[in-house]
This record gives structure tokens, C-alpha cells and sequence, in this order.
């Protein structure tokens, strides 16, 4: 692992730690370079955090498997993982642990009334598309999945799904 200190003009080896490791996956925090999170193969802690800019690191592996892990992801609101099988996870700092993340939220008028029987209330369903990647605006989320584009707008609760654009030729 290289660390720059100069906005990539240079790298220095920082390695400390590390003795035949690899990285599987990073992510840094958008809101503040000292955080940083790494998923490892090889090594005893395989998912760890620093706040310091690498100069120490903490486990954070509790509750979700390395081998699950697809893409890590620097959110505003913390850790996110996707998941190789689908689903996503975010980590909570305070209880160290991670757990499963985001729901698909209901249609509007999904649930219509059958034979004068009022309609059953919306049921939520665990998000589990596959997530190739995640992008934050000021007012929504958008995670690029294997089906399409999905969007939230509260930091990830929720998912809805984008229709796919008319391709007209």
C-alpha cells in the first residue's frame, strides 16, 4: 500500500502491518481523508478502519463476511457495503457491527382494492439488486445495479427503482 501526502505528487510505501496481505477492496471517506476502509484477504482482521490517515487501524469486521463483500463505499452517513449475492450492509461505528441496509419502497396504488375489500397496507422488501457502484447528491442517492439505476432519497432507508429510458433509433 502507497500513501501520498502531497495530493499524489508522490507515494511512500506504508505497509506497516500488512505482511503478505492483500487489498480486495478500499474506500475513503469523501467527508474527511484521515478515514479510510480496507478489506483484506490473508490477514486475520480482514475489514479495518483508520481515522488517522493510516497510521493505525481497527477492526471492523463483525457481522459481515469478506467473501460477501462485492464493493466498499464512503457514504456521508458512513461505511456501506454491497453485497456479491445482492443487498447492501452499513456499519455502525458505535456498536462496531454491520447490518443489512435499505428497503424497496412500495408503488404508489401497487395495492389495489379487490372486490370492495379494502387494499392490504404496502409490504417493504429487503433491496437486494446487485450494486456496481454508488453515487450521493445533495437530495438523493443513486446505486448503478445490474437492472438498472435505483434512487433514495433518505441516505439509503428506502430504494426506488428509475424506468428504464425509451431507446429510440
Amino acid at each position: 500500500m502507497f500513501v501520498s501526502e502531497d495530493g499524489g505528487l508522490t507515494f511512500r510505501p506504508s505497509n506497516q502491518g500488512f505482511h503478505h496481505q492483500q487489498i480486495m477492496a478500499f474506500a475513503a471517506d469523501p467527508e474527511n481523508d484521515e478515514r479510510m476502509l480496507l478489506v483484506l484477504t490473508n490477514a486475520q482482521e480482514r475489514i479495518l478502519t483508520t481515522r488517522d490517515g493510516g497510521q493505525s487501524w481497527s477492526s471492523a469486521g463483525m457481522g459481515v463476511a469478506p467473501e460477501q463483500v462485492r464493493r466498499v463505499f464512503g457514504a456521508p452517513s458512513g461505511w456501506w457495503v454491497s453485497l456479491s449475492l445482492g443487498g447492501l450492509m452499513t456499519y455502525d461505528e458505535k456498536r462496531a457491527k454491520w447490518s443489512k441496509a435499505g428497503f424497496v419502497a412500495p408503488v404508489n396504488g401497487a395495492q389495489v382494492a379487490r372486490r370492495g375489500k379494502p387494499a392490504a397496507p404496502p409490504v417493504q422488501r429487503p433491496f437486494q439488486k446487485v450494486v456496481n457502484d454508488l453515487a450521493y447528491g445533495r437530495g438523493i442517492w443513486l446505486a448503478a445495479t445490474e437492472q438498472g439505476v435505483a434512487g433514495s432519497r433518505d441516505a439509503g432507508a428506502t430504494w426506488f427503482e428509475f424506468s428504464a429510458p425509451e431507446v429510440r433509433g
